[in-house]
């Protein structure tokens, strides 16, 4: 897997984090982004299509194929960061903004290659996981790699780590409170529904 960019250990440690405004249980902050809280990123311009998505950015804003929601951002929209999100497959990360309110945030890995990192950095900034566990998966050529799942529940918001749940080249971080927890247990078992 070709790695989109490389960043130290140190450096990192300020992606993730929790809110000093609240509590861990009523707020996280994950990439600079506090779930839980008011929504506050500026759109990127333009939005709507894929094309705009593609565009540079130096700033932090939020991206949505709907033009409609560009005023009045809710529901799912892609957060486009000026430097690419350390761990992540796109460098960006999708979040989920109901009522005005940053609901939840899904983040791609890169993986089992980072998993261990991932886990060690969420540990030290949420504390030891609520469950965790390491299992051996294979890929199609038979080569071995561990399998990190990790789960913190954090009052109302929990937060999720699975360096492998599909693919052992993307990983996921899930952070959502219960509401959206709701809107993408929905929205996963909609976009699973067989036709």
């Amino acid at each position: 897997m070709k790695r989109l960019f490389s960043l130290p250990t140190a450096a990192l440690i300020g992606l993730f984090g929790t809110s000093g405004a609240h509590s861990a249980a009523e707020q996280v902050e994950l990439y600079g982004l506090t779930i839980g809280a008011p929504f506050t990123i500026p759109p990127c311009l333009p939005n709507g299509s894929f094309e705009s998505f593609e565009a540079a950015t130096t700033f932090t804003c939020y991206w949505t194929e709907k033009p409609e929601a560009v005023g009045k951002p809710d529901g799912e929209l892609l957060i486009k960061f000026a430097t690419p999100a350390a761990f992540t497959t796109t460098g960006s990360v999708g979040v989920v903004v109901l009522d005005g309110i940053l609901d939840g945030i899904e983040i791609e890995t890169t993986g089992t290659e980072s998993g261990e990192q991932v886990l060690s950095l969420l540990t030290t900034r949420l504390g030891k996981p609520n469950a965790a566990r390491s299992s051996p998966v294979q890929n199609a050529y038979g080569a071995k790699f561990t399998r990190i799942s990790a789960t913190w529940k954090l009052g109302a918001i929990t937060v999720e780590f699975d360096s492998a749940p599909e693919r052992i080249d993307e990983g996921e971080i899930t952070a959502a409170t219960s509401v959206g927890r709701s809107f993408l247990d929905a929205k996963h078992h909609v976009s699973s529904t067989p036709m």
